[in-house]
């Protein structure tokens, strides 16, 4: 006796439409979140305690929306450490001896 292999399709998520009826629904065209909330999706995502995916299940959000916060959480994060009082100061880098001198200890 041959088993029987059901094929699953499974359509994409249509964000324009409800999940339920699959009826257009404006509130669900774009949700906005505020900083808050993208930055605790963020750190959740960087202590690791989960996978993107599981992550981006349990916010009903997109593992891509996930992936782009933590690399703009990336890029901007020096920015938080920058002295505004010296932000018109162009100063040079620092070379390996230099940078051993003032940094004795190597950090």
């Amino acid at each position: 006796m041959q088993a029987q292999q059901t094929e699953q399709t499974t359509q994409p998520m249509n964000y324009s439409e409800s999940a339920c009826t699959g009826e257009p629904n404006e509130t669900a065209l774009r949700r906005r979140f505020s900083g808050v909330f993208k930055a605790s999706v963020v750190l959740e995502a960087l202590e690791g305690g989960c996978s993107v995916q599981e992550l981006a299940e349990r916010h009903r959000l997109h593992p891509n929306q996930i992936r782009n916060w933590k690399s703009q959480f990336r890029k901007r994060l020096p920015e938080l450490f920058q002295d505004r009082r010296l932000s018109g100061i162009q100063h040079p880098t620092l070379s390996a001896a230099e940078n051993d001198r003032i940094l004795p200890d190597g950090g």
